[in-house]
């Protein structure tokens, strides 16, 4: 090889290491995406788009879908219905996000007369129900209910917690004009809660439902207690033998 052949071949080479490299080096640090939990790419540990692995998602194939144990609707007063669905959230791990669902009162033609939507966030591994309030349906006079979910489930890790809110104190009066159940509820962690949901619901020596209601404590210091009511203006068809009072709230 010649003195000129080697000349140019060490030149090359400089310029290769002096501006190839770091261009590309460069041109890596632009256009490279590591793995993500948001790249829309299986990639990294994932175990499915986005979900599984080191991601907050869990796969829907890895999880189970909520169980609706049951659903029902209360007349409240002429053309007025209350209605409620008792449903398990059965993942160990987690959290169903935002779940959407809708609640219809059909009649005895099968006709739809009412519906109301909602979202709603389950614990895992937990049960509760979930209830809409004043439902219309004029003069009509609904014989079925029926309860679904109706979006793709959202599910992200969280490990179940112990409950912070208990409820004591609960009796029950005037079942036989203008029912009134009242209930302690009190906060026995050293938080702040907000906006909890309070669902009562009332059964029968069978075990039926007789009715059910709802109220709100828009906050609920640490360690603190309220005095809660929850009231309707027509009396149950049966004697009441068990009240099941189930506070809601977020556990973060």
């Amino acid at each position: 090889m010649s003195w000129g052949t080697k000349r140019r071949n060490l030149i090359l080479f400089t310029l290769f290491l002096f501006i190839f490299i770091p261009v590309s080096f460069i041109a890596f640090l632009i256009f490279y995406n590591p793995p993500s939990c948001f790249d829309l790419k299986q990639n990294g540990d994932e175990q499915g788009i986005d979900c599984g692995g080191s991601c907050q998602l869990v796969c829907t194939n890895q999880a189970f879908d909520p169980v609706v144990l049951w659903e029902r609707y209360f007349r409240i007063d002429d053309g007025i219905y209350n209605v409620l669905a008792y449903i398990e959230n059965p993942n160990p791990t987690a959290e169903i996000v935002q779940a959407e669902y809708v609640f219809k009162l059909f009649n005895e033609e099968n006709v739809l007369i009412a519906e109301k939507p909602g979202t709603i966030t389950f614990a895992p591994k937990s049960v509760r129900p979930i209830i809409e309030t004043g439902l219309i349906t004029e003069k009509q006079v609904p014989t079925r209910v029926s309860f679904e979910f109706t979006k793709p489930f959202t599910f992200e890790k969280k490990d179940p917690k112990d409950a912070i809110v208990i409820i004591k104190e609960e009796t029950i009066e005037n079942e036989k004009t203008s029912p009134r159940v009242k209930a302690a509820i009190q906060n026995i962690s050293l938080q702040r809660l907000r906006n909890i949901e309070v669902v009562v619901i009332i059964y029968d020596s069978f075990d039926n439902v007789l009715g059910t209601s709802s109220t709100f404590v828009p906050d609920l210091g640490p360690e603190e207690s309220k005095d809660i009511v929850f009231t309707w203006p027509q009396p149950f068809i049966e004697d009441s033998l068990r009240i099941e009072v189930i506070p809601i709230y977020d556990f973060n």
